[in-house]
């Protein structure tokens, strides 16, 4: 994830500063009107807001049980971190990836497709895994 995250930031600037591109994300754009250097800041705050969200989300998905919770904690973790890495990868960094290889000229794909593909992608393998889990913790609470 911190590979993903560190691609998109770095292509991003030099996109940005070395070839006219535009940020299309209005959260950082505006970031980035201000500074370029935006990007290099962005990396640690994404890293750390993933983090967080995920702890967050996933101690309150467990909290008020009594049994294996530690455990169950981990492995909805493990899921969050899995479905973001691919809503990421596919909506974010192959786009990024195919732009950087077609020489700093967006491909045509329209970015909204492929941001929406990874996200359903994710939102499957969540249901998919949520669904074993789910019968995992609850064949070892019998």
């Amino acid at each position: 994830m911190a590979g993903m995250i560190t691609f998109d930031n770095i292509y991003s600037y030099i996109a940005v500063v070395y070839y006219g591109l535009r940020e299309a994300n209005p959260i950082p754009a505006f970031f980035v009107s201000i500074t370029p250097l935006y990007y290099f800041a962005s990396i640690l705050l994404s890293l750390l807001f993933l983090y967080l969200l995920v702890k967050v989300l996933c101690r309150w998905g467990v909290k008020g049980e009594k049994t294996k919770k530690e455990e169950k904690q981990e492995a909805l973790e493990m899921l969050a971190m899995t479905c973001v890495a691919i809503a990421w990868g596919i909506g974010i960094t192959s786009f990024n990836l195919a732009s950087f290889l077609n020489g700093f000229f967006p491909p045509r794909m329209d970015w909204r497709l492929v941001s929406f593909a990874g996200a359903a992608l994710a939102l499957m393998y969540a249901l998919y895994e949520g669904n074993r889990l789910k019968k995992r913790f609850s064949w070892d609470a019998k």
